[in-house]
Parts: structure tokens; C-alpha cells; sequence
């Protein structure tokens, strides 16, 4: 038991960190040239904690991993609770394809410069079935989308907060900012 509650407390602080961060950028409480390095530990305490608020029963297991450039993340997702958490339209066919938990990998390159950014998605895979072309881009239309409005796919947009761009590595990620 005190093992358990002693891991508790390491991802808190370690999302207690991230957050902090995000909060010193996102409220402009950071200088010109300014580092921020956010570490793997803290990525992975942020995803956890982000499944819990956006779709605690529809998303389990989630794991990100960084590479250079780009990063990987994988969970046991249930579309269709997420749908109905998210309270999106019904396909009663694509709702008994997607029914129950699938594994999910989604692999992706992030490219930053000059204040910009630009997320491409190099591969996805759901239950062991690669997703591509017309399949893939019914997925993001249909949950990812609805979940995220604001999300941009494979298109360059600007980065808010004065940051200039982003140096991803597999042990973590630093964040730059500019003037």
C-alpha cells in the first residue's frame, strides 16, 4: 500500500511540474531565449491525467513516447464510449465496426520554426489494422475532430505564447521561446 501511495505522489509531482510550466508559458511569465525542458516522466503524468478528464471511460493505457522529432502514443480506446462521452452523432454500422476497446498507435513527426508548427501523422494503426487514406481521414473527421476542434493535421500554424519552436528528443522536450 505505502508503495502504491508513494507512486502516487511521484506522477503529481511530476504533473504538478509540467503544469507549472505550462502555466509560466501560457501566462506569458517567460523571457526571450528562455529553455523550458519538460521530460518524458512529466509528458507521460500529463496524458494521464488529461485521459481522466476527457474520456476517463472510453481511453485506458494510454503511453507516449518521444523521438527525435516526432513521438508516438498508444492506448486501449473505445470509440464508441468516447463518442458517447463526447456526445458525437451515431452510424449504427461504423458504431458496431469501432464497438468495444482497440488498441490505438499513432505515430507523428512535429516540425517547428520561426514561431511555427506542423504536426504530420506518419502512421496509425487501430487493433493491429494500419489506417490510411480514406479510413484514416474518416477516423479524424469522425472522433478526433468532434474531440478536438482546434486540432490541426498535417498543415504549418503559428505557435501562441511567444514560443519560437521545439527541440523533441527521446528523453523529453524543450520548449523555446522568442522574442
Amino acid at each position: 500500500m505505502l508503495i502504491f501511495a508513494l507512486l502516487a505522489l511521484l506522477w503529481f509531482d511530476d504533473f504538478t511540474s509540467i503544469q507549472r510550466k505550462m502555466d509560466d508559458i501560457v501566462k506569458d511569465h517567460t523571457k526571450p531565449g528562455e529553455r523550458i525542458y519538460m521530460s518524458l516522466k512529466e509528458f507521460d503524468a500529463y496524458l494521464q491525467a488529461q485521459v481522466q478528464v476527457i474520456a476517463q471511460k472510453a481511453v485506458r493505457n494510454a503511453k507516449v513516447n518521444l523521438v527525435e522529432g516526432g513521438g508516438s502514443a498508444s492506448a486501449m480506446i473505445d470509440f464508441l464510449e468516447l463518442n458517447k462521452e463526447r456526445h458525437g452523432p451515431s452510424n449504427f454500422l461504423m458504431d458496431k465496426i469501432l464497438e468495444g476497446p482497440r488498441l490505438v498507435k499513432v505515430a507523428v513527426r512535429i516540425q517547428t520554426k520561426a514561431g511555427k508548427v506542423r504536426v504530420d501523422v506518419d502512421r496509425v494503426e487501430v487493433g493491429g489494422v494500419a489506417m490510411e487514406g480514406a479510413a484514416l481521414d474518416f477516423l479524424i473527421q469522425r472522433y478526433v475532430i468532434p474531440q478536438f476542434p482546434a486540432a490541426k493535421v498535417d498543415q504549418w500554424f503559428n505557435l501562441e505564447h511567444h514560443m519560437d519552436h521545439f527541440e523533441i528528443h527521446p528523453a523529453g522536450a524543450t520548449v523555446v521561446i522568442g522574442n
